[in-house]
C-alpha cells in the first residue's frame, strides 16, 4: 500500500520548529515538530492536508507519548492478548444481552451481531475499557483534547473510570531523565488515510 505524503523536515512555518525525526518500529519515519500557537498548528494541518489532497483524508490522534507503532494499548507491548480478548468478548455479550443498555446505546435487534459487537467496542473505549479500537478524529482540537486529558481509575466501593486534565508537577521539571517519560509533552499525529478504505464508525 502506498504511503501519504510526509512533511518536509525543512518546511519553515512561523511559530514552529523542527525537533528531530520520530522513527516506528516498521522504519517509517516522520517529522516532529514543536507548535508555540494556534496559528502555527494550524498552517501545518494545512500543509499536510494540501500534500495528501490526493492519497486521502488526515485524522488526527492525541498523545502523551509517541509510541513505535499505532496499535492500539490493549495489544501494544503484549505477545499473547487471546484472554484479553476473551474477556473483553465476554463482557460485550453480557451488555448486548442486557435489556435496559441495549436500549440506551441505541443498538439494533434487527441488525447482525456482530455489527451490534463493534458499535459496542467502540462506545466502551470511552468509558475506560481496553479495547482493540484506536481513536482517530477528523477534528484536531478534539485530538488536543485527547492528549491533554487521561483516564484514571478509581476503586471507591465500586471502579469507575474518570478523565480528567493532566498535571505536570514543578519538580518534575528539576528531576533527571528523558522529558517523554515524564509526559511533558503532548503530541498530535497526522494520519494519512486512502480513499476508499472504511474505518468502522462508533457513533
Amino acid at each position: 500500500m502506498d504511503k501519504g505524503v510526509v512533511l518536509n523536515k525543512n518546511l519553515r512555518v512561523n511559530d514552529t520548529i523542527y525537533v528531530g525525526e520520530h522513527t516506528f518500529g516498521c522504519g517509517h519515519k516522520v517529522p516532529v515538530f514543536e507548535v508555540n500557537t494556534i496559528h502555527g498548528l494550524n498552517q501545518l494541518i494545512g500543509h499536510v492536508k494540501f500534500n495528501n489532497r490526493q492519497y486521502g483524508n488526515v485524522y488526527y490522534r492525541g498523545e502523551c507519548h509517541l509510541h513505535d507503532n499505532l496499535n492500539p494499548s490493549f495489544i501494544r507491548g503484549k505477545k499473547n492478548y487471546s484472554k484479553a480478548e476473551q474477556k473483553l468478548i465476554a463482557y460485550m455479550d453480557d451488555v448486548l444481552t442486557d435489556d435496559e443498555l441495549f436500549k440506551n446505546l441505541k443498538l439494533s435487534k434487527t441488525e447482525d451481531w456482530n455489527r451490534n459487537k463493534h458499535k459496542l467496542e467502540g462506545v466502551l473505549q470511552h468509558y475506560g475499557v481496553p479495547t482493540r479500537y484506536i481513536d482517530v478524529v477528523d477534528n484536531h482540537w478534539i485530538a488536543l483534547w485527547m492528549g491533554l486529558y487521561k483516564c484514571k481509575k478509581y476503586s471507591i466501593l465500586q471502579t469507575y473510570y474518570h478523565y480528567e486534565k493532566r498535571v505536570i508537577p514543578f519538580e518534575e521539571f528539576a528531576t533527571k531523565g528523558p522529558l517523554e517519560d515524564k509526559e511533558f509533552y503532548q503530541y498530535i499525529l497526522l494520519i494519512g488515510t486512502p480513499y476508499g478504505e472504511s474505518l468502522v464508525n462508533s457513533n
